[in-house]
């Protein structure tokens, strides 16, 4: 199945630390329990590990970075290489100074809005409808500058091993994120974890009430106003099959095109719920990429609306 051998990729490995799995089935890390086996599975228990495999392993042999799993299929043929899971060895949260946080890149989002939120730290609230890991969520949407304002800066690994920090502007250079994202080979480094520089809840309320002038209720109520817009532009995430925003509701638009119980293979959009997916027994990956490539086409083609997948496919068919 694959062109590099687990016994040449195995000699490069001798006594490193953490459990390398051959053939891993990664329909038991993703959603919905599909997807074809990855040559090498790595679920590092640290940072140490992470290291010392990027140390050790030859560079013409691909990584892949797996954060929860949630957005990701690997297709039937399998990945080859080695897939790097962050969830549950990278999932440190440390707070460095008053303000400041660092944060591993296998954190859940949801988690770090609750982490920030029991402490009283502004500023990442929009993580608690975000799905999947910090680090993943990061780098599908690092050029939304806005959005990542609180970042101070990030730290990242190389295929030699070496750590290094980089600012949010230098990501795409430093991650290579040019390349095509759902080819296995192209990323050669990748975030193990980032700083936060925070403000304490209340904090940018009261900088706001100091600017307000008193000119009447008519210019509070354009304040107001003013807030509510920029919350209404603020997209709304969500964990089906295609992107949801405020400007387009997937389920709605599936359900109109007619799509509502759709089948391909063993995989279906939902009757009552479109936007999520239905898999039968002898579901393969191969089912559910034409789906929801089939999804995307008629919704185009009948309602002139565009639809993004939230699903990343891997790996060979």
């Amino acid at each position: 199945m694959f062109s590099t051998t687990e016994k040449s990729i195995s000699s490069f490995l001798q006594g490193m630390d953490g459990e390398l799995s051959p053939n891993e089935p990664m329909g038991k890390h993703t959603r919905w329990n599909l997807g074809g086996k990855a040559q090498y599975y790595f679920p590092p228990n640290n940072k140490t590990e992470v290291v010392q495999l990027m140390c050790q392993l030859p560079s013409n042999v691909p990584v892949f970075w797996l954060g929860a799993g949630r957005s990701v299929m690997v297709r039937d043929g399998g990945l080859r290489g080695v897939a790097v899971s962050t969830q549950g060895g990278l999932d440190r949260i440390k707070r460095l100074s008053k303000h400041n946080l660092y944060v591993q890149s296998g954190v859940a989002s949801a988690s770090l809005a609750q982490y920030c939120r029991q402490q009283e730290l502004a500023g990442l609230e929009f993580l608690k409808a975000t799905p999947g890991s910090i680090g993943a969520a990061i780098a599908m949407s690092h050029l939304q500058v806005k959005k990542w304002k609180n970042i101070k800066r990030l730290e990242c690994v190389n295929r030699d091993g070496d750590l290094i920090w980089c600012g949010l502007n230098q990501l795409k250079d430093v991650l290579h994120l040019d390349a095509v994202a759902s080819q296995e080979n192209t990323q050669q480094a990748w975030i193990v974890g980032i700083e936060f520089r925070m403000s304490k809840r209340g904090d940018d309320k009261r900088a706001s009430a100091q600017t307000i002038p008193d000119r009447g209720s008519a210019v509070i109520d354009g304040l107001i106003r003013k807030v509510r817009s920029q919350f209404a532009s603020v997209p709304v995430t969500h964990t089906g099959l295609y992107k949801q925003s405020v400007e387009i509701d997937p389920t709605n638009l599936l359900r109109e095109a007619g799509l509502a119980g759709h089948r391909i293979g063993a995989a279906g959009f939902d009757n009552e719920n479109p936007n999520e997916l239905n898999v039968g027994r002898t579901c393969r990956v191969a089912d559910v990429e034409q789906l929801v490539d089939y999804g995307r086409e008629t919704v185009h083609q009948k309602l002139g609306i565009d639809l993004h997948s939230q699903l990343t496919f891997v790996g060979q068919r």
